[in-house]
């Protein structure tokens, strides 16, 4: 076990302004489960919290506008009401000690316009304050 722990993989890192508990990142995922409005369900926050153990989560291919959907089902972040789900969900993984939820969805979104959830709010990737806090 001692192995185990002393492995690079284990171990704790800084990349830029984040402190990451491991170098373990988990990929996006795409899951289809949100609604036609794109909101989240109650349950991703446990979905996301079991993950919690990763070093940092980049989440499911997160919308930014309903223009921009590249799948069916999949979560937004553009409407009060779908920011108002992501909330408890970022919260959730933020009570594993887990420092960040990133949203993703670059292929479908230019640099400008993709956002973060971070610490219960949602700011663009560059950290500014969004339009919905």
């Amino acid at each position: 076990m001692s192995d185990q722990l002393a492995s690079p993989v284990l171990q704790p890192v800084t990349i830029g302004d984040l402190h990451l508990q491991n170098r373990i990142v988990m990929a996006p995922l795409t899951r289809s489960r949100s609604n036609e409005e794109g909101i989240p369900p109650a349950f991703a926050a446990d979905y996301y919290a079991q993950r919690a153990d990763a070093g940092l989560i980049i989440t499911e291919a997160t919308n930014i506008s309903a223009q921009a959907r590249g799948y069916a089902l999949t979560p937004g972040i553009w409407s009060d009401a779908q920011v108002a789900a992501w909330k408890p969900i970022v919260a959730a993984v933020h009570r594993q000690d887990l420092p960040s939820v990133v949203a993703h969805g670059p292929h479908l979104a230019p640099r400008s316009a993709r956002r973060c959830a971070s610490g219960g709010a949602v700011r663009d990737c560059a950290g500014r304050a969004g339009l919905h806090q």
